[in-house]
């Protein structure tokens, strides 16, 4: 081999042409488009995570229908899904925020409380439309009655 074409060879730039932190403008172009598609699918999967979040509270506040009377529960929860939109749609509040207040509105009626109002409304009836409406004995047989309106069954 000749030496000054070995020397030529050395010195010649690599054909890349204008680097900036030592990637070309092929490699910035590939990286961009990475990161509009990465943006595109955080933001996407954070509108899909908020929506479903914001279900959530409504599935539990859901479960309390379990202990509560059937002839009670339709009044008692229009009543409660009423407070629980007027809680998840504050829309000055983190998304994040409105949910756990939400589950704080909606867990305690989902484990006990849900039963508790539901004895007290029906003992606040008299006895003819309580046995009208078939919620003779709301508490079970055999279970202690209520302290301070609370129960957890």
């Amino acid at each position: 081999m000749n030496t000054v074409m070995i020397t030529q060879a050395a010195g010649a730039s690599a054909g890349h042409g204008w680097t900036w932190l030592n990637h070309d403008i092929n490699g910035w172009t590939v990286a961009l488009i990475v990161a509009i598609i990465a943006a595109f699918i955080y933001e996407a999967i954070m509108a899909l995570t908020r929506m479903v979040t914001l279900r959530i509270p409504f599935l539990v506040l859901y479960l309390a229908r379990i202990p509560t009377p059937a002839t009670e529960w339709p009044h008692l929860f229009k009543a409660w899904k009423g407070e629980l939109w007027a809680i998840l749609n504050d829309r000055e509040k983190h998304w994040l925020l409105r949910f756990f207040r939400g589950l704080a509105f909606a867990v305690p009626l989902a484990f006990g409380a849900a039963r508790a109002t539901a004895c007290a409304t029906a003992e606040g009836l008299p006895a003819g439309k309580r046995e009208k409406a078939g919620i003779d004995d709301l508490r079970g047989s055999g279970s202690r009655p209520l302290s301070l309106g609370v129960s957890l069954w």
